[in-house]
């Protein structure tokens, strides 16, 4: 299961520079660059949500050993009611990670209703979009956008995703963006959605997100027996990327499976 780059400086005891530290150090300087990461500041965003998850696992404790009524009164009490305030205390200071967190756990707080969403989210994305596009991290940020995209108005979806590309001086970001922005308009604006797919095609060519966006236009004809496959791009299960054309006039076994 793939995991945002904040949950896994939780689980492994990352220490993650702070947004806007120097490049890596090069080959010639490895053993420096690890003295350096042990010593490197651990980002106070990655720290408040370690916390966060210590509090979280033991509150599901206390309900999993609560009998029915006590269960109802510990309802109230979940941790993130106490962590939300210090995340968007983080925010103000415009801390990435901690607008990404508050981005990815909207939907536990209970006290912000769904039609309040978009509202809360807004000023979250738009912070996101103009000061940490370069962030090693802001992919996350992007399928995170993804995913609370129907919360907003297509039109606003549309101007994030854009402003990101304009912004960035990445182009697989920018790739990143108009893909993600493509399949999270697919349904809601399917014109933009065209748009921004063409997009990779004439400016995103030499990035993996190109042969992604084609395998959004496959139609089931496309797919039929005796037919050619389309190309995809995809990974291994040690994180290397291929495009099925790469294998084009071998023999190719494909085992499709995930985790639910």
């Amino acid at each position: 299961m793939k995991k945002s780059i904040l949950t896994a400086a939780i689980l492994g005891g990352m220490a993650l520079p702070l947004a806007g530290a120097a490049s890596p150090l090069g080959t010639g300087a490895q053993e420096t660059a690890k003295q350096g990461a042990e010593k490197a500041p651990v980002d106070p965003a990655v720290a408040l949500a370690k916390e966060y998850e210590a509090a979280y696992e033991a509150y599901r404790k206390k309900l999993r050993e609560a009998d029915r009524e006590a269960r109802k009164a510990l309802r109230n009490q979940a941790p993130i009611n106490e962590y939300w305030p210090r995340f968007e205390a983080l925010a103000r200071e415009n801390n990435g990670l901690a607008l990404l967190w508050l981005a990815d756990n909207i939907k536990s707080n209970k006290a912000i209703k769904k039609d309040q969403r978009a509202r809360v989210l807004s000023p979250i994305y738009d912070a996101l979009a103009e000061h940490h596009t370069d962030a090693e991290w802001f992919g996350d940020a992007l399928a995170s956008l993804s995913k609370n995209a129907r919360d907003f108005e297509p039109e606003k979806v549309a101007a994030l995703f854009t402003k990101v590309v304009e912004g960035s001086t990445d182009k697989d970001v920018q790739a990143q963006a108009l893909f993600q922005g493509a399949k999270a308009l697919a349904k809601e604006d399917p014109k933009t959605s065209a748009a921004f797919l063409a997009r990779i095609g004439d400016d995103f060519g030499n990035t993996h997100y190109f042969t992604m966006a084609q395998s959004l236009s496959v139609k089931a004809a496309d797919v039929e027996q005796g037919k050619t496959a389309p190309d995809f791009y995809g990974e291994t299960i040690d994180g290397f990327g291929f495009n099925l054309e790469d294998y084009r006039g071998k023999v190719v076994a494909l085992d499709f499976y995930g985790f639910w």
